[in-house]
Parts: structure tokens; C-alpha cells; sequence
């Protein structure tokens, strides 16, 4: 995968019940480091600051997931499982 990527996206969050909540914006994709990704997002996402799970489905098909670190205003963090991205 190359990165940063910027395009739509359909974003999945998973919070701690398990409820699943789904949302399609363009947004800007990166990898800080090996496995963490940032994701910054066009507004606010309500339902990220309960998240523990994210997956994220770019426009191509490609996917990626993990948990959700940090989660600020107009973005936020996620760590891929190990052997992920």
C-alpha cells in the first residue's frame, strides 16, 4: 500500500458493546510509523470518542484495521494488530 492515501473511505468504528457504526467521507490516510496510522477526517465523528475498533475500506477495496489510540476533533490514531499493513 502507498501512503499517505487521499480519497474516499468507508469507515467502520466498533465500540465497546460492539455496535457498529458506519461512515463514508474523503479523508487523508497516513502511516507514522510501522503499523500506526493516522486518519484525518472532513468533521467530527460522534461516534469515535467511544471506539475501540476501527476498520477502514479505501476506495480500491484495501483495507485496514486495528485499534483506536487516539481520537481528536477532525481525526484520529489506530495501530494495526502485529503482521497487519
Amino acid at each position: 500500500m502507498n501512503f499517505p492515501y487521499v480519497g474516499p473511505v468507508e469507515v467502520m468504528l466498533i465500540d465497546a458493546s460492539g455496535a457498529k457504526h458506519i461512515e463514508r467521507f474523503a479523508a487523508t490516510l497516513n502511516q507514522t510509523m510501522p503499523g500506526l496510522f493516522e486518519l484525518s477526517t472532513p468533521h467530527r465523528l460522534p461516534a469515535a470518542r467511544g471506539s475501540h475498533t476501527i476498520c477502514v475500506t479505501l476506495d480500491d477495496g484495501q483495507t485496514l484495521g486495528g485499534d483506536v489510540g487516539y481520537v481528536g476533533d477532525y481525526g484520529l490514531t489506530f495501530s494495526c494488530p502485529r503482521g497487519g499493513a
